[in-house]
């Protein structure tokens, strides 16, 4: 084999050893980044003080597909079910139509202009 291609291999090698430690050193902070997110706290901003702090070493948009990939926080507007209950698909439904179409094959002829 070539020198280029054992470079190559051992730099192959090396990007998924970082990729890995990446990933663990986030899962690390998890807590933390839940506890900030809840706080009101841009990812952005948390992402800065992580990797000013040195506990991070990865890239913004790695940081963001790590959150995306492992944190699920729901939005203010999902209501919380209780664990166990199922909700009805009439639930979901509004409380009152918005309103009616009824489809008439046969036009009356006082509508048509």
């Amino acid at each position: 084999m070539s020198a280029f291609l054992d470079e190559l291999a051992e730099w192959v090698a090396s990007a998924q050893r970082r990729r890995k430690e990446s990933l663990v050193a986030f899962l690390a902070v998890r807590s933390d980044i839940e506890e900030a997110m809840r706080a009101g706290y841009a990812l952005k901003t948390v992402w800065a003080h992580l990797r000013e702090t040195g506990r991070i070493a990865c890239r913004y948009e790695t940081f963001c597909a790590h959150v995306r990939r492992h944190i699920k926080l729901q939005r203010p507007d999902q209501r919380i079910a209780s664990p166990g209950i199922k909700s009805k698909r009439s639930d979901m439904a509004p409380s009152k139509p918005l309103g009616q179409f009824t489809f008439d094959p046969n036009p009356r002829k006082e509508e048509l202009l």
